[in-house]
């Protein structure tokens, strides 16, 4: 499921990436350093703590982009691209919730993860 959420989250950086390219709009700093990790290790982790970590830093990169996007109030920087990446963040953020149910719902059951 982490694999699966880096992977989403590489992708919506990437476009993040074009729109801040397409508008001149310097993205914060934060967003620059994770996404330079993209592909870190060529996609091998050395545990579940690593995939966690990563997941993290990649969500936090996504919030400062979604910032940057609230910013965007000039019609030049609210482009196609830009447009097309708010509708991928919400289905990222669907995608992310129904994973999560995935994982949470069966313990309701007597199934799943237990602590």
């Amino acid at each position: 499921m982490l694999a699966k959420d880096i992977h989403r989250l590489e992708r919506l950086l990437e476009k993040a990436s074009e729109w801040f390219d397409e508008t001149g709009i310097a993205p914060d700093a934060r967003i620059k350093q994770v996404a330079e990790l993209n592909g870190l290790n060529d996609g091998i982790y050395n545990s579940v703590r690593d995939l966690g970590e990563r997941v993290l830093a990649l969500r936090h990169a996504l919030a400062l982009v979604q910032q940057h996007m609230k910013g965007a109030i000039e019609p030049a920087d609210q482009t196609p691209v830009f447009f097309a990446l708010r509708e991928d963040i919400r289905v990222y953020i669907a995608q992310q919730l129904q994973d999560e149910a995935e994982l949470i719902e069966p313990a309701f059951f007597g199934r799943g993860p237990r602590r």
